[in-house]
């Protein structure tokens, strides 16, 4: 899975103008830091996510929320139809994010995702 450079700038320049001191821009660090030296993995998304959730960028947030999913719906490990349902998670923290921020369109195409792998899994 491929990391948008854009994002990755985006997030550098957030880090840039925060304040040390607070632990979850701490650990953020830590975690970006995790991010662009080894291999993507749907924890280090997640936690990203979580810390960016932390300190209020909920846009961020909800981006790395459903990178998470994606991700999650990718792995080769488990069914097809587990991935789904621990998708949903991450989907659904995206949701919530995108919705407090106001984002209508990320808000549109994650509530269709969510509903396309409640409907793979409710058929199967």
């Amino acid at each position: 899975m491929e990391i948008s450079l854009q994002l990755n700038d985006q997030l550098l320049s957030l880090f840039l103008s925060m304040r040390s001191g607070n632990p979850a821009i701490e650990l953020l660090k830590h975690e970006f830091h995790i991010l662009m030296t080894t291999k993507p993995s749907l924890e280090c998304f997640a936690s990203i996510a979580h810390y960016l959730k932390e300190i209020g960028e909920l846009q961020e947030a909800g981006q790395w929320y459903e990178r998470a999913g994606k991700l999650c719906i990718a792995r080769n490990s488990g069914s097809l139809i587990c991935r789904a349902l621990s998708s949903v998670s991450y989907f659904s923290k995206a949701l919530e994010c995108f919705s407090i921020c106001g984002d209508t369109e990320s808000v549109e195409r994650v509530s269709e995702i969510i509903s396309e792998l409640s409907r793979a899994y409710s058929a199967s």
